[in-house]
């Protein structure tokens, strides 16, 4: 009932589009290489989505009632139901900016290496996208 197939949904708005050297990520040569460059204004997410239920307990980024994981032994003495849901701990803040850089060398099958950031972060994160999940609408090349 709570494990459901997106973690967050939202708009990233206000957004340049350029493509040239990526976004520099500490301790690797990313900066180095070519890339796709978002810059945006805006930042409007939901974690979960708008119209998926939380568990009982839901803190907002990463707890419930009893979550299992971590009580994978099931031996929690609070825990008389276990629940499986989404966490939100990645998740990109609101009313600020949000840069990506995607590298314009294709993985396997599409997929594309890609890091986002935001004002005031430690260090950029990265995941991987491929047409249909991090594209909107369009799935021409850039």
């Amino acid at each position: 009932k709570y494990e459901y197939p997106e973690i967050w949904a939202g708009n990233i708005s206000g957004c340049t589009l350029s493509t040239g050297k990526c976004m520099d990520v500490p301790f690797t040569d990313v900066g180095d290489q070519e890339c796709v460059n978002w810059d945006c204004a805006d930042t409007q997410v939901q974690c979960p989505p708008k119209g998926y239920e939380t568990c009982p307990g839901w803190d907002g980024v990463s707890e419930c009632e009893c979550l299992d994981p971590p009580d994978v032994r099931g031996d929690d003495p609070k825990c008389d139901k276990r629940y499986y849901t989404g966490l939100c701990a990645a998740v990109p803040a609101n009313d600020i900016g949000f840069s990506m850089s995607c590298l314009l060398e294709e993985e396997t099958e599409g997929r594309h290496i890609c890091y986002f950031t935001q004002p005031h972060s430690v260090s950029p994160l990265s995941m991987t996208c491929q047409v249909g999940n991090c594209l909107y609408e369009d799935s021409k090349p850039l």
